[in-house]
């Protein structure tokens, strides 16, 4: 996954919150959530 760039520097991961990943700009702080995408389908299981 490539992470955003901000301030001409990519961000780093700071906190995975389930589906979205919590990004920070190194320099100004500034804070973005970016949606993961899913590797399989979600799948119906069957009772």
């Amino acid at each position: 996954m490539e992470m955003p760039v901000c301030c001409g520097v990519e961000m780093r991961a700071v906190m995975e919150l389930g589906r979205f990943i919590e990004v920070q700009c190194n320099k100004c702080r500034d804070v973005v959530y970016v949606k993961m995408f899913s590797k399989s389908p979600p799948v119906m299981i069957d009772d």
